[in-house]
């Protein structure tokens, strides 16, 4: 079974609120239909590495990993095989998670100012 969940954040004005978010759902919509390039892909696996290593300055980051890797039953894998993993997803992979996206399944969350 596959499970997990996709989330997008965007931050703005309440007076283009409405706007930023079709704007938003329109390239999650986008991206059901049509996927990624292979341009974008390699973009995301650069954000990904760096923010996984940022996330991991802090010895207290360092143990959080390392515990959920033991509550989540997860192999223990290091920075380097990480890193692996990462580069090793391919275009047709991505393009496969993205045809698990369902845009009709779609919940929102809106914060507004008090």
């Amino acid at each position: 079974a596959r499970a997990g969940h996709l989330g997008a954040y965007l931050a703005t004005s309440p007076e283009t609120a409405g706007d930023a978010r079709d704007v938003l759902l329109d390239e999650l919509r986008s991206l059901a239909e049509r996927g990624i390039s292979n341009a974008e892909l390699e973009d995301v696996k650069e954000q990904i590495k760096g923010q996984i290593l940022l996330s991991l300055e802090s010895p207290a980051a360092r143990m959080h990993r390392l515990a959920g890797m033991v509550l989540y039953e997860e192999p223990y894998r290091d920075l380097d095989a990480l890193v692996d993993l990462i580069e090793a997803v391919d275009l047709d992979q991505a393009a496969e998670v993205s045809r698990l996206y369902d845009p009709e399944g779609l919940a929102v969350l809106e914060l507004w100012p008090a």
